[in-house]
């Protein structure tokens, strides 16, 4: 699942790895996607940024969910986009018009993109198999909830086989991925 809106989301910055709020449409989104939800969770994960678990705290509140239950795994945080951080998406076109212009680059060169002192969409897949390796061998037959950032659950759909589309596309804030045991 990933995060509701942030107050970064709403000013068409990229945040990555920076720690930003929810908005309060971002906890609305949070309090909606509870109904969303797989009826069965046996373990929550959340990225350590602030948006991700505020957001799982807020879905699964009225599940009674204590949220000193979940657990954080720093492989999960959103992607270290470096020199783009902070800055807004007009600002990341005008910048890095080549790197940004996915329309006319092929889905390797997409994935291997890296921004000035940040991670590759590539760096994230190597830190989110990890993550979840981990978790399938520790949870094994358990129902996890992963609440994270767009750019993990891309580094999943990637993982998972998904098609190039699915592995570029958007993800709306609260968006849900649900994947097999």
């Amino acid at each position: 699942m990933r995060h509701g809106q942030t107050t970064a989301n709403a000013k068409h910055i990229y945040a990555g790895e920076m720690d930003v709020l929810l908005t309060q449409k971002g906890e609305q989104q949070a309090a909606e996607a509870a109904d969303r939800l797989p009826s069965r969770i046996d373990v929550v994960v959340c990225s350590p940024l602030t948006r991700a678990r505020e957001t799982a705290q807020i879905a699964l509140q009225s599940r009674g969910f204590n949220p000193d239950t979940f657990l954080v795994d720093e492989r999960l945080r959103e992607k270290h986009g470096g020199a783009i951080s902070g800055l807004t998406y007009t600002e990341i076109a005008q910048k890095y018009p080549a790197e940004w212009d996915r329309e006319n680059t092929s889905f390797e060169d997409v994935v291997s993109i890296r921004f000035p002192q940040g991670e590759s969409d590539l760096d994230v897949v190597a830190r989110v198999e990890e993550a979840l390796a981990a978790l399938e061998q520790r949870y094994h037959n358990q129902h996890i909830l992963i609440v994270a950032h767009a750019g993990i659950m891309l580094a999943a759909r990637y993982i998972w086989g998904k098609s190039e589309q699915e592995v570029l596309g958007d993800i709306p804030s609260c968006g849900i991925d649900v994947y097999p045991a």
